[in-house]
């Protein structure tokens, strides 16, 4: 099902954080110079009130996301405990054409917690960060950012089915900036069907074929 969400800024529900922007501890006491209030920002003599209106802490810009979430279940030809293993950005190599990291940052050299990874992506490079890794539940979170374009959540639970699995993928993109916009408006239903569609035969066709790409993908 898809989302396109567009978080309001009401209320108490979001606001902006007390204190400096989160960017500059408060300025401690000194001979002469008391602290800073929390809350209070010294060059624009503004406080951020919990409850009251969102005002601007130095130069901080605070507007409701452009994104995008859809989620797509694979049907997978093998049980969680052979799939699992090949989310993996040095075992993706593997299995899916055309993916090839600059660099993967992790110590036992596969994917893990906090194991980051960086992609060529729209003549940019693309930065991963692995924000959850839970092998026992077959479970694995990634977010993945294109400076000026989009933050994306990647999600993914694998849960078996008869003597296969399924795969439930859920991206979430938030557009930083024009082009981000322009692209998330393009993320539709049938773009990411088709998406998940080709990796899915990919995997399906390397746990069938003994480890080979698909014969296009070679």
């Amino acid at each position: 099902m898809a989302e396109i969400e567009a978080a309001r800024v009401t209320g108490g529900e979001e606001r902006v954080a007390q204190g400096h922007g989160g960017n500059e501890p408060a300025a401690s006491a000194g001979p002469g110079r008391g602290a800073a209030p929390l809350g209070h920002d010294r060059a624009q003599g503004a406080a951020c009130v919990p409850g009251g209106p969102v005002l601007s802490c130095r130069a901080m810009h605070v507007e409701p996301p452009v994104r995008v979430r859809r989620t797509y279940r694979q049907r997978l030809v093998a049980p969680p405990e052979r799939v699992f293993p090949l989310l993996c950005p040095v075992r993706e190599c593997d299995w899916v054409e055309g993916w090839d990291p600059r660099v993967v940052y992790s110590e036992s050299g596969l994917v893990e917690e906090d194991c980051v990874f960086i992609t060529p992506d729209r003549e940019r490079e693309a930065v991963w960060l692995v924000t959850r890794y839970e092998p026992a539940r077959f479970s694995v979170e990634f977010v993945k950012v294109l400076p000026g374009v989009t933050a994306t959540r990647i999600t993914i639970q694998l849960a078996p089915e008869g003597d296969g699995a399924v795969a439930d993928i859920t991206y979430a993109h938030t557009a930083l900036g024009e082009e981000g916009r322009a692209f998330v408006a393009t993320f539709t239903e049938a773009f990411y069907e088709t998406f998940m569609k080709e990796w899915e035969g990919a995997m399906n066709h390397y746990l069938l074929k003994t480890g080979t790409k698909p014969p296009e993908a070679r």
